[in-house]
């Protein structure tokens, strides 16, 4: 039936299919063969195994096993991504075992935070990169050139100079590259190796997180300066401990340094076409006054904010620069305690978010005593798009009223007027979330609910005068409800709960690794219309293709 389809038609429906899915319609006969192939190695991903000597990345040979005949199947590959294991991360990058050497410890070194680390472990970490570096250049050999569309090296330690120095094979064979993703510099204080990005002129997307190392910056500012007609998204984050004697040599400094001689020889943006910008612990303090010069705020979508300093005088730019049209399709704000910059920051906020329209995702975390009833009340204006929100809200200063009669009833709750599919929030109280969920407008399109909290934090829940004496009493917080969970989900999942409700998830206060969420799935066949799942197996619900980026905002850092 499938191959009777016209391919363009086909191709659409291709795409909704995951790799398993891709790999058994291959089976089925020549001719969906031929059309399924190249999308099943569009795409690799290779991720990191347990540490083992020679076996942690053993299985990258077998993408050299593809094969040849009729066809190489490796010319298809537009998009690679090497990959760290989440449950299996690196500690330390393989230049510690080349900067070691001899020791009259046999067992241990001394790390740079005064820690004995286990040799073997980088032993079988340097020699597992080598074994990965020799794979990749022997798949590498075999793609098409200049063919290669992406490549992302999410491992955390320095790319090896073989795959992208100024004389490695990317640059030798793959220099219309469009997007270049890194994770390097959290694991060493050693690598200053040249990776080499200034070759790439076509890139349309930059992202290096991690970036610790002067010369690492200095060609990035290379390379941002010769993409920046056409770079549509960059993403960048600094390791937070700074590795240099002199402030002004520090990561952030010197971006801030760049921008603002970018801004000042330009009487344009820097980045025109930027769709979309994200960064991390950058600091703001510098170029927070030039910040609507880096993009054009009526071309902009995406916009990413994490534990920037002065991030609230930067939105504050944006709407005094007199742009008639923000277009903002998702802000994410994620701060932390950092005093009076925090302090501030946060009361720009309401102010900007209630400065436009047309927001379809807003991501708010912050740790602070400014109550949010201001910051959630400005979200109105933005009811006509707004599909996906997530309200974080942690303060150690005592229990605010606010917060509870923002739940008591829908007059009183501005979130009743939102017509929202994804909702974050800190708060375990089933009498709050039930009745949250009960204004009409949220109970007809609410898809999924996700409820957050951190470790020693408190959640939105119980009786203020009960939890205003247990706080004076024992001088610590009472620990999130543990009663009423079944019951909220079997309201929820059950005839008087939202009708398209798709998933309740529950994120573990014990872990920031979204993996451990615990998800609860609607299952019309169990006897309480509701299945618990953790996240792989919840991975086959096709609501991670919509919210996964919604479910795994704010989660680190």
């Amino acid at each position: 039936m499938l191959d009777k389809l016209p391919t363009e038609v086909l191709c659409i429906v291709l795409e909704y299919l995951d790799r398993q899915g891709l790999n058994n319609l291959c089976r089925v006969s020549k001719d969906l063969y031929a059309i399924t192939v190249p999308l099943l190695y569009e795409s690799v991903t290779l991720t990191s195994g347990k540490f083992e000597m020679g076996k942690i990345w053993s299985h990258a040979g077998a993408l050299l096993q593809a094969p040849i005949s009729p066809v190489d199947l490796l010319v298809y590959v537009r998009d690679i991504e090497i990959r760290e294991h989440d449950n299996y991360p690196r500690h330390q990058c393989f230049h510690i075992v080349r900067a070691r050497g001899s020791s009259s410890e046999s067992d241990y070194y001394q790390s740079s935070n005064d820690e004995k680390v286990p040799y073997s472990r980088d032993e079988i970490g340097s020699e597992g990169i080598r074994y990965l570096t020799s794979a990749l250049l022997n798949a590498f050999a075999r793609f098409a050139p200049d063919k290669l569309q992406r490549f992302c090296w999410n491992v955390g330690t320095c790319v090896p100079i073989e795959i992208l120095g100024r004389s490695g094979f990317l640059v030798q064979n793959q220099r219309k590259l469009e997007a270049i993703c890194l994770r390097t510099g959290h694991t060493c204080d050693i690598g200053d190796d040249q990776i080499s990005l200034s070759e790439f002129t076509s890139l349309k997307s930059i992202s290096w997180s991690g970036l610790d190392h002067a010369s690492h910056m200095a060609e990035l500012c290379l390379s941002l300066k010769l993409n920046a007609r056409h770079l549509e998204s960059l993403d960048l984050g600094a390791r937070e401990t700074c590795l240099y004697r002199r402030p002004e040599d520090s990561i952030q400094d010197m971006f801030a340094r760049w921008i603002l001689g970018m801004c000042e020889h330009s009487t344009k943006s820097v980045f025109p076409v930027l769709k979309h910008l994200a960064l991390f612990k950058m600091d703001l303090s510098a170029i927070f006054h030039c910040f609507p010069s880096i993009f054009n705020p009526s071309v902009l979508q995406t916009l990413k904010l994490r534990h920037c300093k002065r991030w609230g005088k930067a939105l504050q730019a944006i709407q005094e620069s007199g742009t008639k049209n923000i277009a903002l399709k998702t802000l994410l704000i994620q701060s932390g305690l950092d005093g009076h910059d925090a302090y501030s920051s946060l009361i720009e906020l309401p102010s900007f978010i209630g400065s436009f329209e047309g927001l379809e995702g807003l991501f708010l975390s912050n740790l602070s005593p400014i109550e949010p009833i201001s910051t959630w009340c400005s979200v109105v204006a933005h009811k006509k798009t707004l599909k996906q929100l997530l309200c974080e809200h942690f303060h150690s200063n005592g229990y605010a009223d606010s917060p509870r009669r923002l739940y008591l009833s829908a007059s009183q709750n501005p979130l009743a007027e939102l017509n929202l599919e994804f909702l974050g929030i800190c708060c375990y109280d089933p009498n709050i979330l039930i009745s949250l969920l009960s204004a009409p407008l949220l109970k007809k399109t609410i898809r999924v609910l996700h409820l957050r909290v951190i470790p020693r934090q408190y959640v939105i829940s119980g009786d203020l005068e009960s939890r205003a004496t247990t706080t004076t009493t024992n001088n610590k917080r009472p620990p999130p409800p543990k009663r009423g969970s079944s019951e909220f989900l079997e309201w929820a999942f059950g005839p008087s709960g939202p009708p398209y409700l798709t998933a309740v998830v529950s994120m573990d206060p014990l872990s920031p690794n979204p993996r451990s969420d615990r998800f609860h799935v609607r299952d019309e066949h169990k006897k309480h219309r509701w299945l618990s799942l953790h996240r792989d197996r919840a991975k086959r619900y096709n609501f991670f293709r919509q919210y996964g980026d919604a479910l795994d905002a704010c989660r680190s850092g």
